[in-house]
């Protein structure tokens, strides 16, 4: 779940990596997603989309991290 990069300190604290997103697209789309999770916004940054699901406002896309980017500590 999104909320669990940034807000729970048990994933936040122990989180070494990320490896997919899987997101629906209008999430990044809102005003709140950079304010409220900040390491999801720029861990999608740093990924490539790899697959993609459903159209319109119901699109998932898949995107594979960066083995070169790092979750802030």
């Amino acid at each position: 779940m999104i909320y669990k990069l940034d807000s729970d300190p048990a994933v936040r604290d122990n989180l070494g990596r990320v490896d997919y997103l899987v997101v629906p697209d209008w999430y990044y789309r809102t005003g709140e997603a950079a304010q409220k999770d900040p390491t999801l916004v720029e861990a999608r940054k740093h990924a490539v989309a790899v697959a993609t699901f459903g159209g319109g406002t119901d699109r998932v896309q898949i995107y594979r991290v960066s083995d070169h980017w790092k979750p802030p500590t």
